[in-house]
């Protein structure tokens, strides 16, 4: 078993928000963060002196003091849940953790599956001694293991463990609304997507009634950013009959609002109304986030995976252009470092040095001005005008 292996466990916690207590909050906003006097008593008096009841067949129980949790809902809500639980991940040493609330993810990696495995099991431990010197609760019921790998691991799995509860080994996951799978093939997302893209356009036609701008505001501001929701990672890392499907279904969209023919072109029906494919959504998400990037606004973490500055001072038309990855594979050809350096590069060459490029690489290039102040309006057909029909469509 050569190569990279990741061993991944993705940590559901027991009732987390309803789980936080108050005196270790406190503390930790007067030790770690340096709130004091009346900012810190605002906040405990916020926290504390709450009491709850049940009401059962219409008897109500005693009040109960509420001694732990923090108020679900609020403002305050998850910006106090990040506070508590920043110190875990400094206190895990034997592997990467990271947190989106209460969504938490150790990864370790190893040049053998048995070596990933074995540090994340020392991970998991520390993070299971956190909990037990936080008076938090992890739930190793609900919580997953995935060990990511190009090949297959000879013999079985080694097991995990969070305390003493052995954790499942699974091949896909649900992780912050994407659905993840072992080979990061996002077949399984993408078929979760095309199911729930296809009962969306049902309930879209069933609407018919409505007026048409109706449909087209609900489509644009309700189903499409669904459907889009994770589109700069499984825009070219799928298969592509799933990912043409989709296509497919975004063009039946167009059919069912306007009433168009079954048998007119894909290319008419989206030029119909000015509609852009995906795969131009798919550009122009890549581009905003290289943007971000170029002008220091992306988070630290991405962009110094994602954005590499050519620094030999060579360039070949443009001086904004990348280094780009040297990736030998398809997979990582198909990764959003390699993808998102291309195209930047695409679209940072001047005007001089295209007369060699495809028809297609120079519409690209003309777009330039335009993507670097690119604002697309869903609600409005007017952003696409000006930009050429071979790059929307294609």
């Amino acid at each position: 078993m050569t190569g990279k292996f990741v061993a991944v466990a993705f940590i559901d916690f027991r009732k987390a928000f309803d789980s936080v207590p108050h005196a270790t909050l406190i503390m930790k906003l007067e030790r770690h963060f340096g709130i004091k006097g009346s900012t810190l008593a605002w906040l405990e008096s916020y926290l504390t002196g709450r009491k709850q009841f049940t009401v059962l067949n219409g008897v109500k129980s005693d009040l109960l003091p509420v001694s732990m949790g923090i108020p679900q809902g609020s403002v305050l809500g998850p910006t106090l849940f990040t506070l508590f639980t920043n110190d875990l991940s400094p206190f895990v040493r034997s592997g990467s953790l990271y947190m989106f609330a209460d969504d938490t993810t150790v990864f370790c990696i190893g040049n053998t599956a048995d070596e990933a495995i074995v540090k994340l099991n020392r991970a998991l431990q520390e993070v299971y001694d956190w909990c037990g010197g936080n008076q938090f609760t992890p739930h190793p019921g609900k919580t997953e293991a995935m060990l990511f790998c190009r090949g297959n691991p000879m013999g079985p799995i080694a097991p995990v463990f969070l305390g003493d509860s052995c954790i499942k080994w699974v091949t896909k996951a649900r992780v912050l609304g994407l659905t993840v799978d072992h080979k990061l093939t996002w077949d399984a997302h993408l078929m979760d997507v095309k199911k729930s893209f296809a009962n969306k356009l049902d309930l879209l036609k069933r609407s018919r009634f409505l007026p048409k701008s109706v449909l087209r505001d609900f489509y644009f501001k309700v189903i499409l950013p669904s459907v889009k929701y994770g589109l700069v990672l499984w825009g070219a890392c799928c298969n592509s009959n799933l990912r043409d499907s989709i296509e497919r279904l975004h063009c039946r969209a167009s059919r069912i609002i306007f009433n168009l023919p079954r048998d007119m072109p894909s290319i008419e029906v989206l030029a119909y109304d000015r509609w852009p494919t995906i795969s131009f959504y798919y550009k122009i998400d890549i581009f905003k986030i290289f943007s971000k990037a170029h002008n220091e606004s992306l988070p630290e973490l991405l962009s110094n995976n994602i954005y590499t500055e050519r620094r030999n001072g060579y360039s070949l038309r443009g001086g904004d252009c990348l280094s780009v990855p040297r990736f030998e594979t398809r997979f990582m050809k198909d990764s959003l470092a390699y993808r998102g350096t291309v195209l930047w590069n695409t679209i940072c060459l001047n005007e001089n040095g295209i007369s060699h490029l495809s028809n297609k690489d120079r519409n690209l290039i003309r777009t330039k001005d335009y993507f670097k102040n690119f604002k697309f309006d869903t609600t409005s057909a007017s952003t696409t005008r000006n930009i050429n029909a071979d790059f929307m469509y294609n």
